[in-house]
């Protein structure tokens, strides 16, 4: 097989549109990077200077190499060097914000492979010394703590008058409406809701429309919005009209709204009508009561407003899932949103795999990073996460029973340092929550009895303040249960090196067992997990550690439906 040399290309691009390569690039490619995290950096020197003061343009010379000349006799010279760095023109390879990829060529990858993918954060040039620049490149992954969580919206209350005292009826082709005025930082009109009833004889349908005036309304304009409801309750009572789309309105601003029943209610249809309430004193500073009849203009027919509420549609920062599978229900519905409003950090081809756990939680005001950790922690122990800095995809798996790799003394290292330690056992755990719905927050403890047997006493103590309601207790044992899955044992740690000549150091991955072979002794059955990464152009170093205990995932689901009763009682008294 013909050797093919290693190398590296740095692949600029701007806004999609590839720019060239970094030339004279004297650093080493490299990175770490550690499990359970977004993403990481590479640092790349030029040897260039960016300096072009002594690069003074030239003068254009002709055949006999004497100078050319303007009609004034003025040199005409070649146009100034151009800056190597910074956003000063465009089409600069070495400028914060262009996009970076980094792709190897080698024995293995012949037509080569991309192995990091980030963007220019900052650069520094020297100026004498090394005179050379150097940059700084993250992935992408950092992408994912800015973005909040997804939220939807909710229906938030702008203007009212509740107060009561009179009602109107419909007969004939007799119209109501109200004037009303959109408070400050409005922009949309989401619904409104009115107190109506029927006769007890039948059901009405009833319209709302919205205009910019009563004037638009009495010469048959098109109204800024509509809503369409059947009534029949028969007592007073508060019905929604609710748009489609909210209606797009001026804060501080005046608009009117009508209300009509369909034309069969007749006055001599007295079984049918419908009637509205209203109050008989005008209380309603931004606005009043209007009456038309036969389409004709609208009057002030006594000194009266609607009892009426308008909502406006705003974010809400707030996002509940329900029993849902911390994956398949709440990771990939979050990263669906996120990739959706132009997040750069992708899922895996097919998505995620199913944990088989059902946890409910409330996100407020958190990032998609901050969703993903949280995830983490409400997912089985033996799951992790990583974001890959080639393809900046996020990956949450499972932990292999199995090696994925078999390092070999002799062949791949040809010595091992293990190192075991108990002095980050946890085994007792204390959860504090927010409020459980009674006034009381949630308070659990969980206690690993045989993990108290085997080591010494570990106690942690947890809070999160999201973890609330009638559910609260049980997602407190899912949090702490999985803490004490994590750190309730001995765990074993090495770094081993390995160079590239003897594997494929790009097939190491964050999360992947790694098992060994040719030692002879209990080494050869162990399964380590790579925990961290730091990977050089010619070797890798692999942090490894000992995998979390795994418990049967009926045993799993026993524990984290529990609800202490004793905890709901006596929040004083952990359970």
């Amino acid at each position: 097989m013909t050797d093919v040399e290693k190398k590296y290309q740095y692949r600029v691009f701007q806004d999609g549109t590839y720019l060239g390569l970094l030339q004279n690039v004297t650093s080493k490619f490299g990175y770490n990077q550690a499990i359970n995290t977004a993403g990481t950096s590479i640092n790349i020197t030029i040897g260039t200077t960016a300096d072009i003061a002594p690069l003074t343009p030239d003068p254009i010379l002709d055949e006999l190499g004497v100078a050319i000349t303007d009609e004034s006799d003025n040199i005409i010279y070649a146009e100034s060097a151009s800056n190597v760095v910074g956003d000063s023109e465009p089409n600069i390879l070495i400028a914060n914000g262009n996009d970076i990829e980094v792709w190897e060529f080698s024995n293995y990858h012949p037509n080569g492979i991309q192995v990091f993918s980030g963007y220019i954060s900052k650069w520094k040039a020297r100026f004498g010394g090394s005179d050379d620049i150097e940059v700084t490149c993250l992935s992408q992954g950092q992408d994912l703590n800015n973005y909040l969580m997804p939220s939807g919206s909710v229906d938030v209350l702008d203007q009212s008058q509740t107060s009561t005292g009179d009602d109107f009826g419909f007969w004939g082709t007799r119209r109501y409406g109200q004037y009303f005025t959109v408070g400050a930082g409005i922009s949309n009109i989401s619904k409104i809701i009115l107190r109506v009833k029927v006769n007890s004889a039948g059901s009405r349908t009833m319209t709302l429309r919205v205009w910019a005036s009563d004037t638009v309304a009495t010469i048959g304009g098109t109204p800024l919005g509509s809503s369409e409801i059947i009534v029949s309750n028969t007592s007073f009572a508060e019905q929604s009209f609710i748009f489609s789309t909210p209606i797009t309105v001026s804060a501080n601003t005046q608009y009117f709204f009508s209300l009509e029943i369909d034309s069969t209610s007749l006055f001599a249809d007295v079984t049918t009508w419908g009637a509205f309430d209203s109050k008989d004193a005008s209380g309603y500073a931004g606005g009043s009561i209007r009456s038309s009849n036969n389409g004709g203009a609208w009057t002030i027919p006594s000194d009266s407003d609607f009892y009426f509420k308008t909502y406006t549609n705003v974010e809400d920062i707030n996002k509940t899932y329900t029993s849902q599978d911390p994956s398949t229900g709440i990771l990939d519905d979050f990263m669906d949103d996120y990739i959706s409003r132009g997040g750069l950090v992708s899922k895996p081809t097919g998505g995620y795999l199913a944990t088989g756990d059902s946890v409910t939680y409330s996100f407020k005001l958190n990032t998609i990073l901050e969703g993903i950790q949280k995830v983490q922690e409400l997912g089985p122990s033996d799951w992790y996460w990583y974001v890959d800095p080639a393809d900046n995809t996020l990956y949450y798996s499972q932990s292999s029973t199995t090696a994925d790799h078999t390092i070999v003394k002799g062949k791949h290292i040809e010595e091992l340092d293990i190192e075991a330690t108990k002095e980050n056992i946890v085994n007792i755990v204390y959860f504090s929550g927010g409020d459980d719905g009674s006034g009381d927050n949630v308070f659990v403890k969980l206690t690993d009895t045989t993990s108290i047997v085997e080591n010494r006493v570990g106690l942690a103590r947890l809070t999160d303040n999201r973890v609330s309601g009638s559910d609260g207790v049980s997602i407190a044992q899912v949090l702490a249960q999985n803490y004490i899955d994590r750190n309730n044992a001995e765990t074993y740690l090495t770094q081993v090196t390995v160079v590239d000549g003897t594997y494929d150091i790009s097939l190491y991955d964050l999360g992947d067992i790694v098992g060994f072979a040719g030692f002879g002794n209990f080494a050869d059955n162990l399964l380590l997990q790579i925990v961290a990464i730091n990977r050089h152009e010619e070797m890798i170093t692999l942090s490894l550690g000992v995998l979390p205990k795994r418990t049967t995932a009926q045993v799993q689901q026993i524990e984290r439906k529990l609800i202490d009763v004793q905890t709901l009682d006596n929040p004083t008294t952990p359970s």
